[in-house]
């Protein structure tokens, strides 16, 4: 029966090209440069990537049945926690974690997690796409550290200094001792980057 046999030969090809589509999809989310975590709706892991290993020292065979509360520093708010459990059965959810590793290092993540839909539009898993922005999260600490640092220095000093764009259309920055000195306030120069003239003697 030549149609039976023409009718085998496609669902091989069909069957085969969608084998080729699966090993390609396993083999990018496998390489996947950032945390991929497939969870059941209890929560119990039932996949995560090397990258997931990777970041937190536990080997995939330790992370398969267990939950993701195995991360969990107590640094992250309860808050945070029930805002992501109240949006994530409905749609994505987008914040950060403060996780800990195996070895008891904490570690910062920004997280997407979502739901994964049957074909009949029912919600069976959860999907998490996380990324690790501990150096992120230390070089912003620093820039804030140090800016900081010469705020308490240029608050301390007497003397009355801004800065401004080249075209003196912004403030970027106002002494305290503007408001001492010209007795107006800093607020009034940032909202009016030329109010300061109404200050000045026409001479």
């Amino acid at each position: 029966r030549p149609s039976a046999i023409i009718g085998m030969d496609f669902d091989r090809t069909e069957q085969v090209r969608a084998e080729e589509r699966l090993r390609l999809l396993s083999a990018a989310v496998e390489q996947s440069p950032v945390s991929i975590v497939i969870t059941a709706l209890d929560g119990t892991i039932e996949y995560a990537n090397r990258k997931v290993s990777e970041v937190t020292g536990y080997s995939l065979e330790e992370l398969k049945g267990q939950n993701p509360r195995l991360f969990k520093s107590g640094e992250t708010t309860f808050d945070d926690y029930w805002n992501m459990w109240k949006t994530i059965p409905s749609g994505e959810w987008h914040g950060t974690f403060h996780n800990r590793k195996k070895s008891g290092e904490l570690f910062w993540e920004a997280a997407t997690i979502g739901p994964i839909r049957d074909s009949s539009g029912m919600t069976t898993h959860f999907l998490a796409v996380k990324e690790d922005i501990t150096e992120r999260k230390a070089m912003e600490e620093a820039l804030r550290r140090s800016e900081e640092r010469v705020r308490l220095i240029t608050d301390t000093i007497s003397e009355v200094f801004w800065m401004t764009d080249a075209q003196l259309t912004r403030f970027l920055y106002v002494s305290s001792a503007y408001e001492r000195v010209w007795k107006r306030t800093a607020e009034s120069l940032y909202r009016d980057p030329r109010s300061f003239l109404d200050a000045i003697h026409p001479d």
